[in-house]
């Protein structure tokens, strides 16, 4: 596997709508390293969708953000249940674009020191028909769709920029028919859990193996009893990293078809990286597949409760095994010689309540 500097896939063609998602957000980082960038130094307009939740506790700590509501705009996500948690990107420039979906956060840790997974991925305009292009349209709608949760105002503000982008450059809003076998496709929890979604790929087959990469498990295995019910034939190889992956021991001793690894770089660098990626890899029959993006194997994230938002993968094995080589290896481990981390999943944060403060404002033409 080859390392990635994230930073280099944002000095290409000026963009004029930068539109990211995340779960945490780190304004001083954003500030002093992604905005500098090629791509979003002369960028006209620039949004951050974010967590609720996790923008009252930003607020909380006061944190440096100069440019924070001037050269862009923070966007606060609402939910009744679950958290907003996708690292969903699209960035728009004259001739097209780039179409971003990983695991990482816009924090420091997430572009700099956690090993993640990132599908970036150009588009043109002229290539109408083109599934990188039907990849970018379907970001479009995602994005349409989020800010509906977003509070009236500032919603207004990114309803009017994503209605220019749309009249500019039309082949945002032209969606084609979708097969739910295509090579490489969008998929998100606005438009139903992950699970059916996987289900429906794997057309009632039931997997021979299983790959699963998180750093965030439900606490009791729930999802882990749901393959062990499902499809009890099934290998299950969970990759898990020693102090950090909160994998349930308990809930596994009672289950078979489990096997853990860990995750070794025999180069020596970098070993302190955290594994914060999410790859879900399944082998059935003579296909394969995987799901990679934002969701954790919880139940709240593959059942729907949070947004989330990943790429499906169709006959993925040799991509799947090419992260793995002479560098970075899987090793066997028994799950007596794991010890978890203590961190829990986004979704099961518990929030303390918030004095009354002002979140933003903004003045109305009538008002001036």
């Amino acid at each position: 596997m080859k390392y990635l500097d994230c930073f280099s896939l944002l000095e290409g063609e000026p963009a004029s709508l930068a539109m990211f998602s995340t779960f945490q957000f780190d304004p001083d980082f954003f500030e002093r390293r992604l905005l500098r960038s090629e791509a979003l130094k002369r960028a006209r307009r620039i949004a951050v969708l974010m967590d609720a939740t996790q923008w009252q506790k930003l607020l909380s700590r006061d944190v440096r953000a100069r440019w924070l509501n001037r050269r862009y705009l923070v966007v606060p996500i609402h939910r009744n249940q679950g958290v907003f948690h996708p690292k969903l990107n699209l960035l728009v420039t004259e001739s097209g674009g780039l179409f971003q979906c990983g695991s990482n956060n816009l924090t420091r840790c997430g572009y700099s020191s956690n090993l993640e997974l990132l599908n970036s991925i150009p588009f043109a305009f002229e290539d109408s028909g083109a599934a990188e292009m039907q990849l970018a349209s379907d970001a479009f709608r995602f994005f349409l769709r989020a800010i509906e949760d977003a509070d009236d105002e500032i919603a207004k503000i990114l309803s009017g920029w994503l209605a220019d982008a749309r009249k500019e450059y039309p082949e945002l809003g032209e969606e084609s028919p979708r097969a739910h076998d295509q090579h490489v496709r969008l998929i998100h929890t606005y438009e139903g859990s992950i699970w059916a979604a996987l289900n429906q790929s794997l057309e009632n087959r039931s997997p021979k193996k299983v790959l699963v990469v998180s750093p965030f498990h439900d606490a009791d295995g729930r999802i882990f009893r749901r393959i062990a019910k499902e499809w009890p034939t099934a290998k299950t190889e969970l990759v898990v990293q020693q102090g950090y992956t909160n994998l349930p021991v308990q809930p596994l001793r009672k289950l078979s078809g489990f096997k853990l690894s860990e995750i070794h770089n025999t180069t020596g660098k970098d070993s302190s990286r955290r594994v914060h990626a999410k790859l879900f890899a399944w082998e059935a029959g003579s296909k394969s597949g995987c799901i990679v993006g934002s969701a954790n194997f919880t139940s709240a994230a593959f059942d729907g409760r949070n947004v989330e938002a990943c790429l499906m993968i169709q006959n993925s094995s040799e991509l799947v095994s090419q992260l793995f080589d002479a560098d970075l290896v899987k090793k066997p481990i028994l799950l007596d010689d794991f010890s978890p981390g203590l961190e829990a999943p986004p979704e099961s944060e518990e929030t303390e309540a918030e004095a009354l403060r002002l979140h933003y404002a903004v003045l109305l033409d009538q008002q001036r």
